[in-house]
């Protein structure tokens, strides 16, 4: 779905622990073609997003959903909105 979001569209599929992911720039449409989902894996689990910058670049770095991993296993997530202490919240979270 194209809501606002129209920079760049993703998704993380879990399937039992093994992630699988797929973002890029551009529309959902143009991210997303039929050839493509069918190509993606199949899981349990899912989270997409669609981007709207309101801070960063459009640096491929920023495309979401993020994958985090972390000494108790691998998470994806996807927020909007702005994180303006993210350095401070990540060395406080490690």
């Amino acid at each position: 779905m194209q809501h606002r979001g129209q920079e760049s569209a993703g998704i993380v599929i879990n399937d039992d622990g093994v992630f699988s992911t797929y973002r890029d720039v551009g529309l959902v449409n143009e991210v997303f073609s039929t050839q493509r989902l069918k190509d993606l894996e199949e899981g349990s689990i899912a989270v997409g997003h669609v981007r709207y910058a309101t801070t960063g670049s459009d640096h491929k770095n920023n495309l979401q959903p993020l994958i985090i991993n972390h000494h108790k296993g691998r998470m994806a997530l996807a927020h909007n909105g702005n994180l303006v202490s993210s350095m401070e919240l990540r060395k406080k979270l490690e």
